[in-house]
């Protein structure tokens, strides 16, 4: 099953490792750490054009990507229960 994190962006369920809602988790210095070296290291696609709203981790078993959506991240984790 695919879920689609927007602008027919879609990524397998099974490669989902973590959503997460951009306000909340990039308080965290961490987190705004591993976002910007994912950035740098290219592994970062900017699904939507609006603002961000949620990031999706996932790895397909050869690279790990991170999803910039502008969907809220309860969007995508119902998408993903369907």
């Amino acid at each position: 099953m695919f879920v689609n994190l927007e602008n027919d962006i879609s990524i397998k369920k099974t490669e989902i490792i973590g959503i997460f809602n951009m306000d909340t988790a990039t308080v965290s210095p961490v987190t705004k750490e591993f976002l910007k070296n994912a950035e740098n290291e290219l592994k970062v696609v900017y699904a939507g054009k609006r603002m961000p709203e949620s990031f999706v981790v996932a790895d397909n078993g050869i690279a790990e990507s991170i999803y910039i959506s502008s969907f809220l991240a309860d969007t995508l984790v119902n998408r993903t229960e369907k």
